[in-house]
């Protein structure tokens, strides 16, 4: 049985039948999806609602999927991302891992991997947010940082503030 998750997806692909393909077969799986010719548009939507996962084609004539995701993520920088490609080359697959792309799909793509594809960045979007809710409570308790800037901080810094706070903890129940 296919999962349903309670999520957002901004599908953007400059061409309209992708578009309608991804949102057939996305539609039973998750809450809401957007959809975008234009990346422009796309970046309009997210700014007005909150965006989960976002489905890029990588190749598109106004903006590319690489000059987008930073766009968007600038709006929510928890976002997830996949790429659609028809012909990504070695360099532009390595610049996308270097932002946090969780998958790429070529096309044609299957519908069934592309379902699985979109789960698995969906369940990594929940687990992130669990663990940023769970942190944020231990931070706030254990610490005085400023917790708002934690999803923006560097990833070095966030695990010295994880790791300061466990050790707060740790000293706190070791006195008790």
């Amino acid at each position: 049985m296919e999962r349903f998750f309670d999520a957002s997806v901004l599908l953007v692909d400059d061409e309209s039948f992708i578009l309608d393909i991804l949102q057939a077969t996305l539609k039973k799986s998750v809450r809401t999806i957007h959809m975008s010719e234009r990346p422009k548009k796309a970046i309009e939507i997210a700014r007005k609602k909150q965006i989960d996962l976002a489905v890029l084609d990588m190749k598109m004539p106004e903006m590319s999927g690489l000059q987008l995701l930073p766009e968007l993520r600038k709006i929510n920088p928890a976002m997830r991302a996949i790429f659609l490609t028809g012909n990504a080359d070695k360099e532009h697959v390595q610049e996308a891992l270097r932002m946090g792309v969780d998958n790429f799909l070529d096309k044609p793509f299957d519908n069934d991997h592309l379902k699985f594809v979109v789960a698995q960045s969906l369940e990594k979007y929940e687990y992130d947010r669990l663990l940023k809710d769970v942190l944020e409570l231990f931070i706030l308790h254990y610490t005085k940082l400023d917790v708002s800037k934690f999803a923006t901080m560097p990833l070095a810094e966030r695990d010295k503030a994880i790791r300061a706070a466990l050790g707060v903890a740790k000293l706190k129940i070791l006195n008790k």
